[in-house]
Order: structure tokens, then sequence, then C-alpha cells
């Protein structure tokens, strides 16, 4: 009795010890969900060690046109006048070039049809008062070379005079000093032949005779003195003779260069007003010119202004904009001071535009989907006008990635579409992202990827 009542005992302790575990344990769902959580926590620390992170600048802006030769161009008036005929429609296309309008002037000063045509007839007539004075000019330098050459047969006449003189006047000298010699024979003959007459040995005759002789010697002796002075006398004249040509002949010389300098100072005058009416003529060219308003280049007319014909143009009002087809499209981002340091040219963006569905995951661009790849070309170094409240901050160009796929097609993505863009900076763990984020901390400067961006300088060494 006692042995059964002790295996009964143990049995039943067993059972109600079976019985307690299952009422204690957990649930199998509870369990299933701590391993869960372990595991994902467990997930959560190793994707915030090991997977990475692409750092990001947001910006926001418009769809804008890079090159400024591609920008909507406006077709201004220049001149006051009256609109006489609009060639053009809106949304017509337009070659550069193209009458889109034209005017008639009402100024004053150009009202006259014929007033180029009379410029051009009083330029004609300068000229041929031009022709006329270089004509004169000629004819005057011709009568100075006539002169010159007149001057040097005169003067050659008067050397070759001169030198004839002197040559009497030699001879005369010569003869002279024989005439002298003579006379001292004559009288030395007379002195003789007077003894031989008081001797007895020559006659009255013969003394008288003696005496003629040395009177007719003395005669021509004095006669020779004066051919002498009349040589030297006409060697003189010749002299002055001279003296007079050459006065004579430069003082016409010098009335001819006068003659000269003022036909040179006519034809100045006269190139003078000849420039002036090529101005005014070249102006009124310009001003015709200016009636006839053309595409300044080629694409599609816009905001083409309600005129009538008739209807008053004032001076620099608009007629229309012209929006060349194929322009050069970008996207103009704006950037806070924080974030504008953070960013050079040459990194990546990917872009979200109005209109367009997408998905940005900006931390990891390769998952973003419905976005568009661009590269950053420019960064202004100074913010915009403050005024402007719409664009304040540093701006941003971008271009198209040629790496990435297009961009839509110009007639679906148009210019002042906005847009939205996140720059791509560096790669770092997803925990320092979180870590930065929790602290305020600015992003890392960006570093271009190897061959994009600005080259650098080359060192010019002395």
């Amino acid at each position: 009795m006692p042995v059964e009542l002790k295996s009964f005992h143990s049995t039943d302790r067993t059972l109600w010890s079976v019985a307690s575990y299952r009422l204690t344990r957990s649930p199998r769902l509870i369990m299933t969900l701590t391993l869960t959580i372990i595991i994902l926590a467990g997930g959560l620390v190793a994707a915030l060690i090991f997977v990475p992170w692409r750092q990001t600048v947001i910006g926001q802006g418009e769809v804008a046109i890079f090159d400024p030769l591609d920008r909507p161009q406006t077709v201004d008036s220049q001149i006051k006048g009256r609109l006489v005929e609009l060639l053009v429609k809106e949304g017509e296309t337009v070659q550069k070039g193209e009458v889109i309008a034209r005017l008639e002037d009402r100024d004053s000063k150009y009202l006259d049809p014929d007033q180029e045509a009379r410029v051009m007839g009083q330029i004609d007539a300068l000229r041929n008062k031009k022709s006329a004075a270089m004509e004169r000019i000629d004819t005057l330098q011709a009568q100075i070379e006539t002169l010159r050459q007149a001057r040097e047969a005169k003067l050659a006449s008067a050397r070759a005079k001169i030198a004839q003189n002197r040559q009497k006047l030699n001879v005369n000298r010569q003869m002279l000093r024989i005439g002298e010699q003579d006379l001292e024979t004559a009288r030395l003959q007379e002195q003789r032949i007077e003894t031989l007459e008081e001797a007895g040995l020559k006659s009255r005759r013969d003394y008288e005779l003696a005496l003629q002789k040395r009177v007719e010697t003395e005669t021509k002796l004095q006669k020779m003195k004066g051919d002498l002075v009349l040589n030297e006398q006409d060697i003189q004249l010749s002299e002055l003779e001279i003296a007079n040509i050459e006065a004579d002949v430069a003082e016409k010389i010098q009335k001819g260069r006068e003659s000269i300098a003022k036909a040179r100072e006519t034809i100045a005058d006269i190139e003078e007003k000849i420039e002036k009416l090529k101005n005014e003529a070249g102006a009124l060219d310009v001003r015709q010119s200016l009636r006839t308003l053309t595409a300044p280049a080629s694409g599609r007319i816009v905001n083409l202004t309600k005129l009538g014909i008739g209807q008053l143009i004032k001076e620099g009002q608009t007629i229309a904009r012209v929006v060349p087809e194929n322009s050069s499209r970008g996207v103009e981002l704006y950037l806070s001071g924080v974030d504008a340091p953070l960013v050079q040219t040459g990194i990546p963006v990917r872009l979200m535009f109005e209109g367009f569905p997408a998905v940005p995951l900006a931390g990891w661009d390769w998952a973003s989907v419905g976005t568009f790849g661009g590269r950053v070309v420019a960064v202004d170094p100074v913010s915009t006008s403050p005024e402007d409240s719409k664009k304040e901050g540093f701006r941003v160009w971008v271009l198209p990635d040629p790496e990435q796929p297009d961009w839509p097609e110009p007639d679906r993505l148009r210019i002042g579409a906005k847009a939205n863009g996140w720059l791509m900076l560096n790669k770092v763990p997803l925990y320092f992202e979180l870590w930065r984020q929790l602290n305020a901390f600015p992003a890392l400067p960006a570093k271009p990827e190897k061959g994009v961006g600005p080259k650098p300088k080359p060192v010019i060494k002395r």
C-alpha cells in the first residue's frame, strides 16, 4: 500500500510540471517576431556600416537657354514711325533676315523722299569742284616747272654774256697795256725827233708827224680805257640781270606755290564737306534700312504686339519676339549660401522636370526613376539680387550629361518649365549621413570625377 501511494504521487508531480511549462512558455508568434526584429536590427546595423550613401545638395530652378545667342530675341523699332505693313503672324516660323514689318518714318528731318538723291548730287558737285582744283594744281605745277626752265635758260644766257664780257675785258686790258707801251714809245720818239730837229738833223715835218703820232696814241689809249670801263659795267649789269632773273622767277614761283597751297586748302575743305555728306548719306541709308524690321534670328514668332496698320510706333517699342527653334537647353538651379561652396563644375546632377513623373532617390542615384542626368558647367561667384525673391541664392548652370539618356524633346520640355535638381557630392557610409543630418553638419565638398571639370592652368616658369 505505501509503495503504490509513492508511485502515484511521483506521476502526478510530473504531469503537473509539464502542464505548468506549457502554461508559462512564450507563444510561437512572439518568438517569430522577436527573431525577425533581431534580424532586422542586425541588417540595419550592417546597412548603416556597409551601405554607401550619396550626399546631395538640393536646388530649385527652371529650364533656360544656356547659349546667349539662342535666347529669345526681341524685334524692336529703332525709329519713330507709322506701321504700314505687317508680314508675319503669331506662331509663324521665320528665317534670319526675313522682313517682319515695314514702317514709314515720321521724323521731320527725314520726311523728304528725295533727300538722299540731293545729298548724292551735292557730293558729285563737290567732287567736280575737287577735280577742277586738282587740275589747277597740276597747271600751277607745270607753270612752276616752266618758270624754272626759263630761269635756267635766262641764267645761262646771262652767264654766257658775263663770260664774253670778261673775255673782252681781258683783251682790252692787254690792248691797254700795249697802248701804254705804244704811248711811251711815241713820247720817246717825239723827244728824239725834237732833239734832232733842234740839232738840224730832222725837219719840222718829222717833228710834227711824231707829235701827231703821240697824240693819236694817247687818243687810242683813252678810248681803250673807256672800253675797259664799259666792259666792267657790262659785267656788273649782267650780274644784276642774273639777280633780277632769280628774284623775278622766285617771286612767280612763290605765287604759284601760294596758289597751289590755296588750291590744296580748297581740296581739303571739299573733302571735309564730302565726308560730312557721306556720313549724312550713310545715316540716311541706315535710317532707311531701319524702316524695315527683320528677324534677328531663325525661329518662331511669339508675343506679337497687337498693332494695326497706320498705328504709330514709338522708338524702342517691341513689335515681337523670336524664339530660336534649336536652342541649347540647360537648367538654372539656385542654391543657398550654405550649399553653394560645396559645388564645383563637373559634378553630376539628377533632375526632375515639371510634368514628368519621377521617383527620385537622391542617396542612391542608380535607383532614381524618371529623373534625367546633367553636369554642372558653371557656378556664379556672387549671389543674385535680393530684389528678385523668386531667384534668390547662387545660380548654378546644368547641361545635359552626354553619357546619360537625352532630355525630353523641346516640344515637351519647354523653356521656363520648373525643375528640381539633386547635385551629387561624395559617397559616404549611411551612418555618417544620419550622424551628419542629426547634428546639422554641412556635407563634404564635392570632388569632381576624373577627367571632368576645368583643367588646371599650366605653370609658367621664368
